[in-house]
């Protein structure tokens, strides 16, 4: 069972304001301002929610934010889909314990209908690409 703090109150100074979509832009609106905040004190963070919901990705990135229990993030992260191509493209890649990193192959878009020998060159393509 969760006891409160009788002696915390609120402090508009630490806070943060979620208001509209929970959306990626919301994410790159409050990360700079959740670790300023992290970076001066580790004391609770207020949120003050206006919002009709959004996200779900979006909102646990906010929540992860909210949860570091340090400056190094060392919490579980996620790098899936496109991510997870970053990540493993770069010289040196590091991923904290625990961390989920989702590969599920690439996607392309062709204009065109694909044929029988277009699909044969692209497995070609694939394998070649596999083996390296």
């Amino acid at each position: 069972m969760i006891v409160p703090d009788q002696n915390f109150r609120l402090n508009p100074q630490r806070a943060i304001y979620v208001t509209g979509l929970i959306d990626d832009a919301l994410v790159s609106r409050l990360t700079p301002q959740i670790l300023r905040l992290q970076s001066v004190n580790r004391f609770p963070i207020s949120v003050y929610i206006d919002s009709p919901g959004g996200s779900v990705s979006s909102m646990e990135t906010i929540l992860r934010l909210l949860n570091l229990t340090d400056q190094d993030s060392s919490g579980p992260t996620r790098a899936a889909s496109a991510a997870a191509d970053l990540l493993s493209s770069g010289d040196y890649a590091l991923a904290f314990p625990n961390s989920s990193i989702l590969y599920h192959g690439l996607r392309t878009f062709e204009k065109n209908p694909l044929t029988f020998e277009a699909t044969s060159m692209l497995a070609n393509t694939l394998r070649v690409s596999n083996d390296y």
